[in-house]
């Protein structure tokens, strides 16, 4: 539907523009309908230094211009209000750390490089639902809290207490789940399927149909806004962090793709089930891993997932039905609809910058025909994956898509956080040690 015909249907109130920051939090500004023709024609100013991995204060007077490819209402307004993904531009360019302008720009490369018509990524996005969350930590106090209503702590895990796809009265997030693909599809997403996860304390997981790479990373983002928001209503509380509890699933944020030729996924052959530019594109990534981990798998918890078990990818592989490897092949479909799974992300992950730098890994094995190598490693903490980063960046700055500020200013973020983290003593350290 044409744009002004939506809105005079829908009696539009008021333009939300939503923007994400360097480590991939969602920020909004909101203006009234009247404003919305001038919006489009002189964008808006806001104050960059105060979004996070953005500018200096010298350079802070960035603009936001409305994306007109894809709208719609917000549900959660009282007022009605028109939500866009906005671009943002410095001084009449277009700013070189939005993150969704690196990814239109590796998206670019990617298509004119390999002669491709399109590329395609479907998520699934898995989740804790707890009814209580309180956690607090400074010089002389630590504690958390956590209370689901699912189940209750025992003294013994039994052999066949499984909760991955759980029917009610077990699974007692069923309907919150179904009330989450209804409003998604109001807003312009749809939803494959969903289901409660492995985890007994209340984990879900939710996924999408296949999107283009900008719109797969903005449907995220929305979906999480989404998500919070219901649970909200319903008194409920969501986390998407990777290990929230020990000993429990830890949250993924895993990709399935595509990329297609003439309508025909290059990855894949009849003869050989991976074509050779499907091997490549993979080599490309395992070459990459670390570096792409630094993006993939931000934080420090990130790797308390990976490295629990629980189906959490930790074999440098690509397997037939295999969950435990890096890169699955699911066995159960048919040739139309074969993709690739790739299962190391979480969801505490910028997606723009995490889908720019995989693109761009693939791009570099298709194109020097990278062969998998023994020394090819798996990331095992974030320092590892941010030295990596350091030093193998050069597959980013191809077309100046990524470049040195940005990939500096992320691992001045990231070790920032680390040193937080690795200065405060562990609450487990405690136990161990407090009375010897």
């Amino acid at each position: 539907m044409d744009l002004e015909k939506f809105v005079k249907e829908n009696n539009i109130e008021f333009v939300d523009l939503k923007y994400v920051d360097l480590i991939g939090k969602l920020h909004h500004l909101t203006l009234p309908i009247e404003k919305f023709n001038l919006l489009k024609e002189k964008g808006i100013g806001f104050d960059g230094s105060s979004v996070f991995g953005f500018v200096s204060n010298e350079e802070s007077d960035l603009t936001l211009f409305p994306d007109l490819s894809q709208y719609y209402i917000d549900i959660f307004y009282q007022h009605k209000t028109l939500s866009l993904f906005a671009h943002v531009f410095l001084k009449n360019q277009p700013y070189q750390k939005d993150p969704r302008l690196i990814l239109k720009k590796a998206v670019e490369l990617f298509k004119k490089e390999i002669g491709i018509d399109k590329i395609l990524f479907r998520t699934e996005l898995e989740f804790y639902l707890l009814e209580e969350a309180d956690f607090n930590f400074n010089r002389l106090n630590g504690y958390y809290h956590f209370f689901s209503e699912e189940k209750k702590e025992k003294n013994i895990k039994l052999p066949y207490e499984k909760s991955y796809q759980e029917s009610p009265p077990f699974d007692k997030y069923y309907e919150f789940r179904q009330e989450i693909l209804i409003k998604a599809k109001e807003l312009g997403i749809d939803i494959k399927y969903h289901h409660h996860e492995n985890g007994q304390f209340g984990q879900e997981e939710v996924e999408t149909e296949f999107y283009e790479p900008i719109r797969i990373c903005d449907n995220i983002l929305i979906l999480k806004y989404l998500i919070r928001n219901l649970a909200k209503r319903h008194n409920k509380i969501i986390t998407f962090i990777p290990k929230l509890f020990y000993d429990e699933p830890g949250n993924g944020l895993h990709f399935h793709f595509q990329i297609l030729r003439n309508g025909k996924n290059i990855l894949f052959s009849k003869e050989t089930n991976l074509s050779e530019e499907g091997k490549y594109f993979i080599n490309g990534i395992f070459a990459h891993l670390k570096s792409i981990s630094a993006f993939a798998n931000p934080s420090s918890n990130s790797y308390r997932r990976l490295l629990s078990g629980f189906e959490a990818p930790s074999v440098l592989d690509i397997g037939l039905g295999n969950r435990n490897t890096i890169f699955r092949i699911p066995l159960y479909l048919e040739e139309d609809d074969l993709a690739i799974e790739f299962r190391l992300p979480d969801a505490l992950c910028n997606p723009y910058l995490l889908l720019s730098s995989f693109l761009l890994a693939g791009l570099d094995g298709i194109k020097k025909k990278i062969e998998f190598k023994e020394n090819f490693d798996f990331p095992k903490n974030l320092k590892e994956s941010l030295i990596a980063l350091k030093e193998d960046n050069q597959f980013l700055l191809k077309n100046n898509i990524f470049n040195k500020e940005i990939i500096e200013e992320w691992i001045k973020i990231k070790e920032q956080e680390l040193k937080l983290i690795n200065e405060f003593p562990h609450p487990l350290e405690y136990l161990l040690y407090f009375n010897l």
